[in-house]
């Protein structure tokens, strides 16, 4: 028996999430609560970059909540009522629409700056001064054309560090898959995510969800993988004692250390 076939024994129930997270026999509020906490997850990273974006500062305890870098669910953040999602959504959708008003009028200041460029470079009059070269215009562009510069590095140094932690989660992944004996089966539901090169941050966010879940399965089965362990780890000594005594020198070798040896060791001495 192989170690992918100890490390499938081990999920004999076939559904992996589920048994790590509440067990097969775990309480319904206990399931419930998993629940509610993996989807105030999911509308914290879905709300997290609109506090950069739209340059707000958290003030509620929800809103400070919402912008921790914290990966766990914040103390004293009690998802018991059902209220607390309800206005996570509100917000988020609060946000979403001050993120497309803001976008409007920007889409907006660009076209009529456009227009106006246009006019002045048709009806441009030096004896007036009305020129496009006027130093609050260049002023204005260079502004203009350094925070688009600013911006673009931002993402890519953003992009770069997502690739660089990405990697480093697969490294532990791959770890922890030796570890648990995971066979390439029970890979597959997240191969198309650990191959792809288009780094991003849902793949990154990806990653992370998919080493805690075998964290959290390492952490609860830990006890049996260490028999395992040990039983290999008795079975490569016995195939190693084997192998000694089907080598036709162990004769030689006995001979050797039992006569041989010694009176070297005396007449050196």
């Amino acid at each position: 028996m192989n170690a992918s076939t100890y490390g499938q024994l081990l999920r004999t129930n076939g559904n992996i999430i589920n048994s790590l997270q509440v067990g097969a026999d775990g309480p319904k509020e206990e399931k419930l609560d998993v629940v509610k906490n993996e989807r105030f997850m999911q509308l914290r990273h879905k709300i997290k970059p609109y506090f950069k974006i739209l340059h707000r500062t958290p003030e509620s305890d929800l809103e400070i909540a919402l912008a921790s870098e914290d990966e766990d669910l914040p103390s004293g953040l009690s998802l018991n009522e059902e209220s607390i999602l309800v206005e996570v959504e509100e917000l988020i959708q609060k946000f979403e629409n001050e993120y497309l008003l803001k976008k409007e009028e920007i889409r907006r200041l660009w076209q009529q700056t456009v227009m106006q460029w246009e006019e002045i470079e048709n009806l441009e009059d030096h004896r007036l001064g009305y020129a496009i070269v006027h130093p609050t215009v260049i002023e204005s562009l260079r502004n203009l054309n350094k925070s688009v510069i600013e911006r673009s590095d931002e993402r890519n140094a953003r992009l770069a560090a997502i690739a660089a932690d990405t990697v480093e989660l697969r490294f532990h992944l791959r770890d922890i898959w030796a570890t648990c004996h995971i066979s390439d089966d029970e890979k597959t539901h997240f191969m198309e995510q650990f191959t792809t090169e288009n780094f991003s941050e849902d793949v990154f966010e990806a990653h992370k969800a998919e080493l805690k879940i075998w964290r959290a399965y390492q952490k609860k089965n830990q006890s049996l993988m260490d028999k395992v362990a040990k039983r290999e780890q008795m079975w490569k000594e016995l195939i190693d004692l084997e192998n000694r005594a089907d080598d036709p020198s162990r004769f030689v070798n006995r001979y050797y250390e039992s006569l041989i040896l010694p009176n070297f060791i005396r007449n050196e001495t």
